[in-house]
């Protein structure tokens, strides 16, 4: 059973499945129009494969937040992340179905992801610099679905700011943190 979502927030469903004009490459963009492959269908591969990303940081600042638990400031603060990350998950998941895709939390999913989650470190340094990595790898994904999506999609532009700026100020925080 796949979930579904009904919104009538972001407007009519069917401007937003409307396939654009083909346009000429972006210079610099990172993932062109494929050949035979509609506008849509690459962003929802996109857009879940941002999923995939969250729902794997909302585990790694699941460890982080336990590695931590003899400093309770920071333990919390990584909790705090993961719950902000659960939240970007969520958003996603619910674009996704916005755009007719299907979500799937299947067993190979969850195999999928478990075969991505990151190692545990001896040191707090070591940790905080893993997780920078990929805050930033996933700051540079959104950067590369917005470059790719459609002008005239404003909720996926919405959306996706609002992501990018919360992922670049933990990501921040994260370096000020290894300053520190």
């Amino acid at each position: 059973m796949h979930a579904r979502f009904e919104s009538t927030a972001f407007g009519a469903l069917s401007d937003m499945r409307q396939e654009p004009a083909p346009r000429p490459r972006q210079v610099g963009a990172l993932h062109p129009q494929a050949p035979g492959v509609p506008w849509r269908e690459q962003v929802l591969t996109l857009l879940k494969d941002s999923l995939i990303k969250e729902l794997l940081c909302v585990v790694r600042y699941n460890h982080l937040s336990d590695d931590t638990c003899m400093l309770p400031l920071l333990s919390a603060e990584f909790l705090l992340h993961a719950n902000e990350e659960l939240s970007h998950a969520y958003k996603l998941a619910r674009h996704i179905v916005e755009l007719g895709g299907e979500l799937d939390y299947s067993p190979d999913l969850l195999m999928r992801m478990g075969r991505a989650t990151h190692d545990r470190h001896q040191d707090l340094k070591s940790m905080i610099s893993a997780h920078l990595g990929s805050q930033y790898r996933i700051i540079v994904k959104y950067s590369e679905i917005m470059s790719g999506i459609d002008p005239r999609d404003m909720v996926a532009r919405h959306l996706l700011d609002g992501l990018l700026q919360q992922e670049r100020e933990h990501a921040e925080e994260l370096r000020s943190w290894l300053v520190n």
